[in-house]
């Protein structure tokens, strides 16, 4: 994987599984990205986003037990941050207004999230 690999990639990662959090961030770090977490529910996550001084993407469970990801959106939106959806919803679920926002569905491998992430966010330089 490392010749597609995330070298360079700032990322941040919200996802309240601990397993899945700890799986997927060693992974990308492997494949050289840098991760920004992970934050398990919005208030980190929004406190991670106010203390990073470069976020080239992210990575959002949409469900974080009794809260969603939808306060995330909107402040990574707000910095012009590009972000993937990691959920096991079907676009039918998901609010109209974030139609936009690619999804991998869990569980993903790596491989396609990989492919992903290089197919949607900023390449640093």
């Amino acid at each position: 994987m490392h010749d597609a690999g995330l070298r360079g990639l700032s990322l941040l990662l919200v996802e309240d599984d601990y397993l899945l959090a700890s799986g997927l961030q060693e992974a990308l770090e492997l494949e050289g990205a840098t991760i920004v977490g992970p934050y398990p529910d919005v208030q980190g996550a929004l406190r991670g986003i106010a203390q990073a001084t470069t976020l080239d993407g992210a990575l959002l469970d949409v469900n974080l037990g009794d809260e969603t990801s939808f306060a995330v959106v909107e402040a990574l939106r707000d910095r012009g941050v590009p972000m993937l959806f990691l959920t096991g919803y079907d676009d039918s679920a998901l609010p109209a207004m974030y139609g936009d926002i690619p999804r991998c569905r869990k569980p993903v491998g790596l491989a396609e999230l990989v492919r992903e992430l290089n197919s949607h966010m900023a390449r640093v330089g």
